[in-house]
């Protein structure tokens, strides 16, 4: 019992930096949706995709900066929120998970279900798909 307890002393501390930093990596993603839904979309992947970012286009992969370097603005708002997410043993990887809706004018056009891969880069917050926080 007296070894459990002393376990359970040294790994308190690393189970609550755990949970500090999936509540950071749901801050980072709720950032990005409210800053898409404030700038619009094009915006916020700019300001928020990392550099080797990567999003899919009819199934191939192409990175995000690129992408939306040459996309005009959207006439509509995309929003998103994370409801699940997840975290490496290391704490400098994680993915987030939910709902997305794209609308006009107050109608949903479209909507689905979003992954996120986040990455640790010093930067918190910060994202996209491959992001950093």
């Amino acid at each position: 019992m007296k070894k459990q307890l002393i376990l359970l002393i040294l790994v308190w501390p690393c189970l609550l930096q755990a949970q500090q930093t999936i509540k950071d990596l749901f801050s980072a993603e709720r950032e990005f949706a409210a800053y898409s839904r404030a700038h619009g979309t094009r915006a916020a992947f700019l300001k928020f995709a990392d550099t080797s970012g990567l999003l899919f286009e009819r199934g191939k992969p192409v990175n995000a900066i690129q992408v939306w370097t040459l996309r005009p603005d959207q006439d509509g708002t995309l929003d998103w929120a994370p409801t699940y997410g997840g975290l490496a043993a290391s704490a400098n990887f994680g993915f987030t998970s939910g709902p997305w809706t794209f609308s006009r004018h107050d109608t949903i056009i479209s909507k689905g279900y979003f992954i996120t891969i986040w990455h640790r880069n010093g930067r918190i917050p910060s994202a996209s798909t491959c992001c950093c926080w």
